[in-house]
């Protein structure tokens, strides 16, 4: 008997995301979910086409079509009754659409726009050199649908109050990471942070989910109260980190003693729990050689590119995301 497979659509839209997600797919999922079609799903936010959701959503082999169905006749139906206001300008998608390509070693992408407001039907190729395959694929792919589950909750808080949850998240991960055995030279904080980022584009390239409920990177962040896309941004970073390192210290021995479990439903402290869940995980199956991924630490990787993923849900920026690494690893550096 066939298990539950992965079915994937992108849904291209040109504005809010966040709207996007709290009005329409979460509903949807949440029906598809009490009906017995979808087992679990996540999504990412890309640029690839155009601005669009990436929706992965495990269902029943046997129901795989009509997951299908459903999930594009009620979202087309929003997408044609409200179609984007403000549609992104073809030349303007092949110039970012590049620099962002280049960044990310892409060779293969869309040098074209997609049309927005549609949908299709694209198959979900799993990171097995981050996440190999099997058993630790399968507990990714679980952390995967809760970190949706805590993105989601984050996003109906006010848009004043998402950057600090994504620094308590950053935060939170940091502390995570697995102790390097001894001997085994452990490169600095930063390094170690830094290692879960994309690379970020040049600073001329406008990111295409600048009006998808994120925050502009050229707006104050309310977080670090630092101004991003400058050329002073580490330095301005480094100010701002030392304005809060008293909060900032005092939530990370916060987060060191704290038991998840008290407080599942508190976003961070979910954040918390399925982080340290998958740190353990990953690493029995290292032990038992059913995890061995081509990097010095794997599960530091993993655990890296998994935060970049869930601060790609709650729809920061690579800019902002770069900021909130860097303060993470200063006040973790701090506490030594």
């Amino acid at each position: 008997m066939t298990g539950p497979v992965w079915e994937s659509v992108h849904v291209f839209r040109h504005d809010d995301h966040d709207d996007l997600l709290l009005t329409q797919v979460a509903p949807l999922m949440a029906e598809l979910v009490a009906d017995g079609l979808v087992l679990g799903f996540f999504y990412l936010r890309y640029w690839d086409g155009g601005p669009h959701l990436r929706l992965r959503m495990r269902a029943p082999a046997a129901r795989t079509g009509e997951v299908r169905a459903r999930v594009t006749d009620r979202l087309g139906a929003h997408l044609r009754a409200h179609p984007s206001r403000h549609p992104m300008d073809p030349a303007g998608y092949e110039r970012f659409a590049a620099d962002f390509a280049a960044a990310e070693s892409l060779s293969v992408y869309e040098r074209h726009l997609l049309p927005p407001d549609t949908i299709r039907a694209v198959p979900y190729p799993p990171e097995h050199a981050s996440f190999g395959h099997g058993p630790s694929l399968a507990a990714v792919e679980r952390h995967f649908c809760a970190s949706t589950a805590i993105a989601l909750d984050t996003l109906r808080t006010p848009p004043s109050q998402r950057l600090s949850a994504a620094m308590t998240m950053t935060l939170a991960t940091l502390l995570s990471l697995p102790t390097a055995p001894p001997g085994t030279p452990v490169p600095d904080r930063a390094r170690m942070m830094m290692n879960g980022a994309p690379p970020a584009p040049s600073p001329t390239a406008t990111s295409p989910t600048a009006t998808s409920g994120t925050t502009s990177d050229t707006t104050s962040d309310t977080t670090s109260g630092t101004t991003s896309g400058t050329t002073s941004d580490a330095q301005q970073t480094k100010a701002a980190w030392a304005r809060s390192r008293d909060e900032l210290t005092a939530m990370a021995e916060r987060l060191r003693t704290t038991d998840p479990a008290t407080a599942p439903h508190v976003p961070v402290l979910a954040w918390l729990g399925s982080v340290r869940e998958l740190r353990d995980r990953l690493t029995a199956l290292q032990l038992q050689g059913a995890f061995s991924p081509a990097y010095p630490r794997p599960i530091t990787h993993a655990l890296n590119r998994c935060l970049h993923l869930h601060l790609n849900r709650l729809g920061t920026s690579l800019s902002q995301e770069a900021r909130l690494r860097r303060m993470a690893a200063l006040t973790v550096d701090s506490l030594r």
